[in-house]
């Protein structure tokens, strides 16, 4: 990277960071993970020269700034957008940040230059910040330098916490709380976001529950989901991540004995690249893979054995309950929407799946049975 574009990341990042700004130190993890060449040594150069950089204030926090604190400005304690970045203030109401000019002499103790990046963090430790301008922050994050009267104060915020996110996104039952909003204000506010085109909703299945999350526009092709719903695949150079065996909710993540994920398929043709969690419990691959797998022209009486179907649309992952479920889903929307039809067949009563569209005397969807009270 050349040293124009290495500034250029440097303030970008910083300034997703939002007006809490960033931890040096993981600044300089971010730079090493983009270009493996960025040692220490040329970081403490970079360092001075974003010292310099009009658009870049550097800060001692007047206490660690934990994950808990990172939402502060969020919560209405904070007006950074509104009063200043020197006027952002933390739950006690004490001002968050001193801003250095030239060194840290009115923090008492042995003043240190600005400039020392060592002596600084080995002074001050997680307390050094380094920040972007309100300015920047804000035509980083809206693209523009003229403020847009929709992006009120809760809506910038809430623009901060997506930015800040990254490729993860944050879901609406977090965003809430954050910004000190209710559920129907919270939706308005994604809402505003969604149609300036600065964020995206992406739907997601998490811990069993369908959500949304609010993804920031730079990173929309880097969420998993998204590219799970575009049918993008992995990012290129990542392999499949294994999937997670912890869930909060660990009473169903057993290991599902129904599953033999080692079955043959008995269907040629098929080159199925393994597929990804996100993409399994999304279900829109799933569904065109079972319908790829459905009219195989392989198949006897065009039936389809349903079991081991994880494994033959690409899941090559250890199987936990909620990924059958996620599988049983998809299943049980195609039979409801007349595309596929469930069939016992033979004496054992073997359960297998067809596609309606090969069975003449199909009569619809099975109707729900009705509750007796």
């Amino acid at each position: 990277m050349r040293i124009h574009e290495v500034l250029d990341a440097c303030i970008e990042y910083v300034a997703y960071e939002g007006v809490l700004g960033s931890d040096v130190l993981r600044l300089q993890e971010h730079l090493a993970k983009r270009d493996s060449y960025l040692d220490a040594t040329s970081f403490a150069y970079i360092y001075t020269l974003l010292c310099q950089h009009p658009s870049i204030r550097i800060a001692i926090s007047t206490y660690p700034l934990g994950a808990a604190a990172q939402g502060e400005d969020a919560k209405g304690k904070g007006k950074g957008g509104q009063k200043g970045l020197d006027q952002i203030k933390g739950e006690d109401g004490t001002v968050l940040f001193t801003f250095l000019d030239e060194d840290d002499a009115e923090l008492g103790g042995d003043p240190v230059d600005k400039t020392d990046l060592a002596g600084l963090a080995a002074k001050w430790g997680s307390r050094l910040r380094i920040r972007c301008t309100d300015d920047e922050v804000y035509f980083r994050l809206t693209g523009s330098h003229q403020k847009i009267p929709k992006l009120t104060l809760p809506v910038l915020h809430m623009l901060q916490l997506a930015a800040r996110s990254r490729e993860k996104g944050i879901t609406a039952i977090e965003l809430g709380p954050m910004v000190g909003a209710s559920q129907g204000s919270t939706f308005y506010y994604m809402k505003v976001l969604t149609d300036a085109g600065l964020c995206a909703k992406v739907p997601a299945v998490l811990h069993g529950s369908i959500t949304n999350l609010l993804v920031f526009h730079p990173f929309l092709e880097l969420n998993e989901n998204y590219r799970a719903i575009k049918k993008l695949g992995p990012l290129p150079g990542s392999a499949p991540a294994p999937a997670p065996t912890s869930d909060p909710a660990p009473a169903e993540d057993e290991d599902d004995p129904a599953i033999d994920d080692n079955g043959g398929t008995g269907l040629t043709g098929f080159d199925f690249r393994p597929i990804t969690e996100p993409e399994l419990m999304n279900g829109h691959i799933v569904k065109e893979r079972l319908l790829q797998l459905l009219d195989h022209p392989a198949l006897q009486n065009h039936l389809l054995k349903a079991r081991n179907l994880l494994a033959m649309i690409g899941w090559n992952h250890q199987t936990l309950l909620r990924h059958r479920r996620a599988m049983t889903r998809v299943l049980a929307s195609l039979v409801m929407n007349g595309v596929v039809e469930r069939l016992a067949v033979g004496p054992k009563r073997v359960d297998c799946l067809r596609l309606t569209k090969f069975n003449p005397d199909y009569k619809g969807p099975p109707k729900p049975s009705a509750t007796v009270q």
